[in-house]
């Protein structure tokens, strides 16, 4: 309860519910999801600009967790893709 102490007007690019707190509890970390290619943003909660953090140039995160050292993270990425396939005279 009580009032907020920071709000954050995210962008666009947040759509995602899976967020992480940095290491030392100043920041919070993310994926940007604006294009076919994801990467990991961290929000500063002093309110200065989000700075990118990595630099992949395809693929697509799906999750992401810090590692306990609080340099390093672990996460999972690679491509969505789907095939159409047209059966016809099935019996």
């Amino acid at each position: 309860g009580g009032k907020p102490i920071k709000t954050f007007d995210f962008p666009a690019i947040v759509k995602t519910r899976l967020f992480r707190w940095s290491s030392d509890g100043k920041s919070l970390i993310y994926i940007d999801r604006t294009s076919q290619t994801h990467n990991l943003w961290e929000q500063p909660l002093d309110g200065s600009p989000p700075k990118q953090l990595t630099f992949f140039e395809s693929g697509q995160i799906w999750k992401f967790e810090l590692a306990k050292d609080g340099q390093s993270f672990i996460l999972s990425r690679g491509n969505e893709s789907s095939d159409v396939l047209m059966i016809s005279d099935f019996k």
